[in-house]
């Protein structure tokens, strides 16, 4: 995409404004980085739900063998909690409460399937329609 933008600029005379070209490319460049996104967004979600199963399995084994030193930091780490780490951790709670929660990736695609070329249908339409006009 950086070598079409470019190709095309150096092929056009030097203006000061902005022209049609480059707004159909920073819009073609929108939406690569929407979709590159939304990709992150679904393996981060598929791999986190994978990685804090594990670590809850983890957890429960561990907690098992070793309650009794357990129950000893978990005294002692009461008692000096920074009120700090305190306040982060609630309004972490209150971020994530307030985020939808996704269980399957499937429902992140298959949406994206539909709006993402839905959205560039309706952007091609607005802009072909503008500059044809004209």
């Amino acid at each position: 995409m950086t070598t079409i933008s470019t190709g095309v600029r150096s092929s056009l005379p030097r203006i000061s404004y902005v022209k049609a070209i480059d707004i159909y490319l920073v819009m073609s460049f929108v939406f690569v980085f929407a979709a590159l996104l939304e990709y992150a967004a679904v393996n981060y979600t598929y791999w986190g739900a994978r990685a804090r199963k594990r670590a809850k399995l983890k957890n429960r084994d561990l907690s098992a063998s070793t309650s009794v030193e357990k129950d000893l930091r978990t005294s002692d780490s009461a008692s000096h909690k920074p009120r700090m780490m305190h306040a982060l951790r609630k309004s972490a709670t209150v971020i994530k409460s307030s985020m939808p929660k996704i269980r399957d990736v499937n429902v992140i695609d298959t949406y994206s399937r539909v709006i993402f070329p839905i959205c560039f249908l309706i952007f091609n339409a607005i802009y072909w329609g503008f500059y044809v006009v004209d």
